[in-house]
């Protein structure tokens, strides 16, 4: 297997190119994930946004699920109001 595999030839579908992305993005700053107040994520797709979630390391990979779970953690009051603008 190629060492960064095309999405789909990789093991586990869920860790598509935004994972490659967002390791690029916190190891080219001093940011963390707990740096971020609002999360504008591309949303094409609805599976996007929480593949997005996971990749940036918002919630641990397969936790997504719990994370937005009653929707007030991505609510604009919440700690991580998630596309302000509506979205896609």
């Amino acid at each position: 297997m190629f060492e960064r595999a095309t999405w789909d030839q990789r093991r586990d579908v869920t860790t598509m190119a935004a994972h490659d992305s967002a390791a690029t993005l916190w190891d080219n700053t001093s940011l963390t994930p707990a740096d971020v107040d609002m999360a504008q994520l591309y949303d094409g797709f609805s599976f996007l946004t929480v593949m997005w979630l996971e990749a940036m390391g918002f919630c641990e990979h397969g936790k997504v699920g719990p994370f937005i779970e009653d929707g007030q953690r991505i609510a604009l009051e919440g700690p991580l109001p998630l596309n302000t603008s509506g979205g896609q």
